[in-house]
C-alpha cells in the first residue's frame, strides 16, 4: 500500500514537471516570436504619446478608470503650468495688458508652488481658476508671448487645452482619448508595453529621453529588435531644458549618431522617426534654419 502511494505520487511530480517544461518551451517560442522595440529619444519627442496612440489603436482601446482619474490630475497640472509660464514670460518680455485690470488676478495662478502641483490639484481649486486663465488667454498680450514660446519652456499641447478650458473645468469632466494624448508628463524609469499586431507580440519599452535618464537606456540594450528613435522635429527653434542652451535638434542629433555608430547594434534595425510634423506646419514665425549647427 504504502509503495503504491509513493509511486502514483512520483508520477504526478512526474506530469507536473513535464507540464512545467512545455510551458518552459512555450514561453520561450513566444519570446522568439516576439519583436522588442526600444524607443528613444530626447525628453518631448513624444515617445510616451506614440506608448498612448498604441494603447488606442493596437491594445485594449481605451484607458482603466484609476488612469484616466490620474490623466485628468495631470491635465489641470498642465494647463497652470503652462499659464503661470505664459504669465512669466510676458512681464519678462514686456508685453503690455491688452486689457489692465487682469493684473490684478495675476497671483492667483502664480500663488501655485511645484510643492503644490506634486501634491495634485483637486477639481474644485482647478475651477476656481479655470475662468481667470480663460480670461488670460484671450488677452493679446498672452497670445504674443505665446508667438514666442521657443523663447522659453512651456508644453506644446497648452493651447488645446486653453481652447477647450470650459469643458475641463466642469465638475463630470472625464478626459477623452484626444485629452489623454495631449496630456503632457515626462517619463521617469522604464515602462514596458506589449501589443498583439496582425499576431505577432510587439514589447515596447519606453525610457526617459531627458540627460538624467539616459544612464537608464543601457538596461535596455539585451536582446532588441529594433531601435525606434524619436525627434520632434518642431523644436527647429528651442533649447532643451537642462541646460537652456543647446539647440533640441542638435542635441537629438548628437544622441542619435552616438545611438547609431555604436558597434553593439551593428545587428539591430534603428528607425529615425520624424514626429510632430503637425506642429512644424503650425509654426509660422520666421526662423533662419543656419542659425542650427548640425
Amino acid at each position: 500500500m504504502t509503495v503504491t502511494v509513493g509511486l502514483c505520487c512520483l508520477g504526478q511530480v512526474d506530469e507536473q514537471t513535464k507540464l512545467i517544461e512545455r510551458q518552459l518551451q512555450k514561453e520561450k517560442k513566444q519570446l522568439r516570436r516576439q519583436v522588442k522595440i526600444l524607443l528613444l529619444g530626447s525628453g518631448e519627442s513624444g515617445k510616451s504619446t506614440f506608448i498612448k496612440q498604441m494603447v488606442i489603436i493596437h491594445g485594449r482601446g481605451e484607458f482603466t478608470a484609476d488612469e484616466v482619474r490620474a490623466y485628468r490630475q495631470q491635465i489641470y497640472q498642465n494647463v497652470i503650468s503652462a499659464m503661470r509660464v505664459l504669465l512669466d514670460a510676458r512681464q519678462k518680455l514686456g508685453y503690455v495688458w491688452g486689457n489692465p485690470e487682469r493684473q490684478k488676478n495675476v497671483d492667483a495662478v502664480m500663488r501655485f508652488t511645484a510643492s503644490d502641483m506634486m501634491k495634485g490639484i483637486d477639481q474644485s481649486t482647478f475651477a476656481e481658476v479655470a475662468p481667470l486663465i480663460r480670461d488670460f488667454w484671450d488677452d493679446i498680450s498672452i497670445k504674443q508671448t505665446y508667438e514666442q514660446r521657443n523663447l522659453f519652456q512651456i508644453s506644446d499641447s497648452c493651447i488645446y487645452f486653453f481652447d477647450h478650458i470650459n469643458r475641463v473645468a466642469m465638475p463630470d469632466y472625464y478626459p477623452t482619448n484626444r485629452d489623454i494624448l495631449f496630456c503632457r508628463k515626462a517619463t521617469r524609469g522604464i515602462t514596458e508595453h506589449v501589443f498583439e499586431i496582425q499576431r505577432i507580440p510587439f514589447r515596447f519599452i519606453d525610457v526617459g529621453g531627458q540627460r538624467s535618464q539616459r544612464q537608464k537606456w543601457f538596461q535596455c540594450f539585451e536582446d532588441i529588435t529594433s531601435i525606434l528613435f524619436m525627434v520632434a522635429s518642431c523644436e527647429y527653434d528651442q533649447v532643451i531644458l537642462e541646460d537652456r542652451r543647446t539647440n533640441r535638434v542638435v542635441e537629438s542629433r548628437s544622441v542619435f549618431e552616438t545611438i547609431a555608430n555604436n558597434k553593439s547594434f551593428s545587428n539591430v534595425s534603428i528607425i529615425l522617426f520624424m514626429n510632430k510634423t503637425d506642429l512644424l506646419e503650425g509654426k509660422h514665425h520666421s526662423f533662419c534654419l543656419t542659425k542650427i549647427q548640425i
